[in-house]
């Protein structure tokens, strides 16, 4: 992988990470939407309440994902920032960080 690519890979992740949360807050409204649907003859057996509890496993499961990645894109980033500051010329310094570390 070359240099472009390599910092070109932060912003995949940033992208990626931003498509999580995103997941993520609609399984959090998902979750308060699920209703149980009730059965007027029904004696025996407790029910189930597998669409909340399916919701509630799959965001914590997301929750810890993201995490993982975020922790991974500060890692990646700081590489990147240290890499960075190794260049002679400020003004290369200046527009690769604002480019590939600050995204604009």
């Amino acid at each position: 992988m070359d240099a472009k690519e390599y910092l070109k890979s932060i912003k995949r992740m940033d992208v990626m990470i931003n498509g999580m949360i995103r997941e993520r807050d609609q399984l959090r409204g998902m979750r308060y939407k699920i209703t149980q649907v009730l059965n007027p003859v029904k004696v025996s057996g407790g029910g189930t309440n597998e669409g909340f509890t399916g919701a509630s496993d799959r965001l914590l499961d997301l929750e810890e994902e993201i995490n993982r990645e975020v922790d991974r894109f500060a890692d990646l980033k700081q590489e990147a920032g240290e890499m960075l500051k190794r260049l002679e010329d400020p003004k290369h310094y200046e527009v690769l960080h604002r480019h590939y570390i600050l995204f604009e």
